[in-house]
């Protein structure tokens, strides 16, 4: 394995990968890039097929960008393929508690890829506000995603915050 500066009209781009990016989340990526600056390798085969990075490589184009460093492997086509798979499926997850914390302190949500309308849906203001049991956040969120839609969060979280008593939940954050 190494690293290289290579120019993107050298990369190719493997047919088979399954991932996409919406318009907003592009808008979104070029956005962080023109903050913080390209700082993760993308990653290529030794014939220079892109296995990991296509969101990236699309957003650096439409940057004007014209070089990029790449992490260069010697793999397989079937490896580079299961190789593509894992970097976009095998992530982690959030936790819930910290993410809420980091949030809450940094003052707005520009470049982090957040938007207020996802927490405004309650998407990811559920988790984050509650120390909840997966399953009971799974198997109650239609009850409780109500209580995080519109600005007004002091009274919605006291009414949660009743709820999850009705419910013998009693560890809130």
């Amino acid at each position: 394995m190494k690293t290289e500066i290579v120019r993107l009209n050298e990369l190719k781009l493997s047919k088979y990968n399954p991932r996409k990016i919406s318009e907003e989340d592009l808008e979104k990526l070029k956005k962080s890039i023109k903050k913080f600056g390209f700082i993760e390798p993308m990653i290529v085969n030794k014939d220079y097929t892109l296995i990991g990075g296509h969101q990236r490589l699309k957003a650096l184009k439409e940057l004007g960008y014209e070089e990029v460093e790449v992490v260069k492997l010697d793999l397989n086509k079937q490896d580079e393929k299961k190789l593509n798979l894992a970097l976009n499926r095998i992530s982690g997850e959030w936790d819930f508690t910290k993410l809420n914390k980091i949030l809450s302190s940094i003052g707005d949500l520009e470049y982090t890829g957040f938007d207020e309308s996802e927490l405004q849906k309650g998407l990811e203001i559920v988790p984050l506000v509650l120390s909840f049991d997966f399953y009971l956040v799974q198997k109650d969120y239609n009850k409780i995603k109500d209580y995080f839609i519109g600005k007004d969060r002091t009274e919605k979280l006291k009414k949660l915050i009743k709820l999850g008593k009705e419910n013998g939940i009693s560890q809130v954050e």
